[in-house]
């Protein structure tokens, strides 16, 4: 009943932000989480209306991803967008996970525009390797977040969907840059990548994409027959990190921590917390990762 509550606070939230003309800054929205914060540290200490503020609490949380959502939706400018079937060159950011798809990898990389009035956008980039121009030293199926590429290809124009505006097809893309974005994300990136390599190279492409996939969630390197065989058999779902791989983690830790500081004190539940959203950063915080990282944590 209390997770109930919560949940349905937190959604309270986005729906009040919903209903809302103007738009906060980003220094209104931590004003009011340190706010919700101090009250909900204040009824703790004075022992009263502890579980009324623990929900004013979520529903400030509601409020500020909802506000946080509608920052990453940007309007598109379709005077820089090449036509429809435009031989084009475009140099943009890899800001997300490379996903693969069948022999392929898919990049979405956020290409820059040709002037600074314009905004950028967004395109599904398919190649089946990268070169190295930036002295990264990069294998050729090496793609990372952060990464600016340069490509040339047939620019196929995407219409009625808000988070790309068109797909291009190319053999290979050139590596020009690398480490833009989140410093944060980058290193998880690098960290992930060194795991998988290290995966393949002492296991085989076979085995080694297979446990990079299992292990850190990265599905770049399963040869592509491998996936095939995985959805065919309708298992594609267990190359997903989720509860399983959560529960696992956390419960190991859980009973290191329990035999290392003992139970009289809820001090080692820290190191499980601590764990599982490293693991879960690890990841690549996909909803699978975030949703049993939550649940674990509640």
């Amino acid at each position: 009943m209390r997770l109930l509550k919560t949940a349905v606070a937190f959604t309270l939230g986005v729906v009040l932000e919903r209903s809302l003309v103007a738009t906060p800054s980003t220094a209104e929205l931590l004003v009011l989480l340190l706010g919700a914060v101090l009250v909900v540290l204040a009824a703790v200490f004075a022992r009263k209306h502890v579980a009324v503020t623990i929900l004013i609490l979520f529903a400030s949380l509601g409020l500020v991803r909802g506000f946080a959502q509608d920052s990453t939706t940007t309007d598109i400018p379709w005077a820089s967008i090449p036509r429809n079937e435009e031989r084009v060159s475009l140099t943009g950011v890899l800001l997300s996970d490379p996903a693969p798809s069948k022999d392929r990898t898919r990049l979405r990389l956020e290409i820059e525009p040709v002037d600074d009035v314009a905004d950028g956008y967004f395109v599904d980039v398919y190649t089946e390797r990268l070169h190295d121009r930036s002295g990264e030293t990069r294998r050729s199926e090496d793609f990372r977040y952060g990464d600016r590429y340069r490509l040339s290809g047939r620019f196929n124009l995407v219409t009625g969907r808000e988070d790309i505006v068109g797909v291009v097809s190319t053999s290979s893309v050139d590596l020009v840059g690398a480490g833009e974005g989140s410093g944060l994300r980058s290193t998880v990136a690098d960290i992930r990548a060194d795991i998988s390599h290290k995966l393949v190279d002492s296991l085989g492409s076979k085995t080694g994409g297979l446990s990079a996939a299992l292990l850190v969630g990265d599905r770049t390197k399963l040869l592509p027959e491998k996936i095939t065989d995985f959805r065919t058999s309708g298992f594609s779902h267990v190359l997903a990190i989720s509860g399983l791989d959560i529960a696992m983690i956390g419960g190991i830790i859980l009973a290191f921590s329990a035999w290392a500081f003992g139970r009289r004190k809820q001090l080692y539940l820290l190191a499980p917390f601590v764990g599982v959203w490293g693991y879960a950063l690890l990841a690549g915080l996909t909803p699978s990762v975030t949703r049993a990282a939550i649940m674990f944590s509640v």
